[in-house]
């Protein structure tokens, strides 16, 4: 094995299984040329595996299934971090996050500002939707999250119970980072916005 190899599979190992990884992870250990060539000797000895495209992964396992799958969001992550973009959850994840459905969404999609793109992981699918600076206020944060899952449902379908659910799960910063926020959000919801800042 190639010092660049064990050198990034000494990284990998301290890391653990389960961890999603990209060319990026290790560019300080070598050029790119180097890095790319190392991963694919790893990938052909069944040391890692390759997810997509400059996605790999250093599969967890289970006695009887073999290799897992990573979840689709630590792929998104992932990707995120190698393209220096940022993530935001959309709509029907917000609401399954905030407990506001048991309802798992059937597509894992993701909005970013970064480029849009579909990766196959495994038998699922992952989305990646680029979005205005607008969608993507409060990205990653959960005053984010709750403008996200009111835009979803839509200004007939939200009532005193979900904003009641929504409020209680805000902590004070997270209160003053909706309010922040507020000027993203649509006209119409603005009222419903204020309801959840206001709530003792």
């Amino acid at each position: 094995m190639s010092t660049v190899s064990q050198n990034i599979m000494n990284v990998i190992h301290k890391n653990g299984r389960g961890r999603v990884f990209t060319t990026r992870d290790f560019i300080a250990l070598g050029s790119r040329p180097a890095i790319d060539t190392a991963l694919s000797r790893l990938v052909v000895q069944g040391q890692i595996r390759r997810l997509a495209r400059g996605i790999y992964d250093y599969p967890k396992q289970h006695p009887l299934l073999g290799d897992l799958f990573p979840t689709l969001d630590d792929v998104a992550q992932a990707i995120a971090k190698d393209t220096n973009s940022d993530l935001q959850v959309s709509g029907a994840r917000a609401l399954h996050l905030l407990g506001l459905t048991t309802q798992v969404p059937a597509q894992a999609i993701y909005l970013t500002n970064g480029h849009s793109k579909d990766i196959k992981i495994g038998g699922a699918m992952l989305t990646l939707k680029h979005a205005s600076p607008n969608v993507m206020a409060g990205h990653g944060s959960k005053a984010g999250t709750i403008l996200q899952a009111i835009k979803y449902l839509g200004k007939h379908h939200v009532d005193a119970q979900m904003l009641r659910k929504m409020a209680d799960q805000l902590s004070a910063n997270d209160k003053h980072t909706l309010k922040s926020l507020l000027r993203y959000a649509p006209g119409w919801s603005r009222p419903y916005v204020e309801n959840i800042i206001g709530a003792k």
